[in-house]
């Protein structure tokens, strides 16, 4: 059996686990989409797609009528709005205290996600409620292997 003194390290994640993220992208893909003046995404489909790598699951949620370069330029500026408002990347009390309590008895806390740097900057800076909690953040451009890859846990 395994007791809480054993534990040395939490890993936590950042979609869907510490953060509820699908919903507020699946509106923040599909104003970047009406921008575009191409039709939304079914949510279906984007449910069925998450946790695919962006660019990958652009090319079948748009059924091809998207360019990855067109789509980024208008994304980046938009994600970022998403953050600021607090639409994207909120984090509840209870997590937060759940984080505080993990820091408190001494654990490492360890973020782990596939998103791009681009997507983390926010969580990396000392503003953000995170930055006292978390000890390591492990993300696709710090990382050999991302998730879902198995390995990608085994090499913190």
């Amino acid at each position: 059996m395994t007791t809480v003194k054993q534990i040395k390290a939490v890993i936590n994640d950042i979609d869907g686990n510490l953060t509820l993220t699908e919903e507020a992208c699946w509106h923040l893909e599909n104003e970047v989409y009406a921008q575009l003046g191409v039709a939304p995404i079914d949510r279906a489909l984007h449910k069925q797609t998450w946790g695919m790598k962006l660019d990958d699951a652009l090319s079948i949620r748009s059924a091809g009528k998207i360019d990855a370069v067109t789509f980024w330029r208008l994304f980046s500026p938009l994600y970022d709005t998403y953050v600021t408002t607090g639409r994207l990347d909120s984090i509840t009390p209870e997590n937060m205290s759940v984080l505080r309590e993990l820091h408190e008895m001494g654990l490492v806390n360890m973020l782990l996600t596939s998103r791009i740097a681009a997507e983390m900057t926010h969580y990396l800076v000392p503003s953000h409620a995170l930055y006292e909690y978390v000890d390591a953040v492990y993300y696709k451009d710090n990382m050999e292997y991302h998730k879902p890859d198995p390995r990608a846990p085994s090499l913190i």
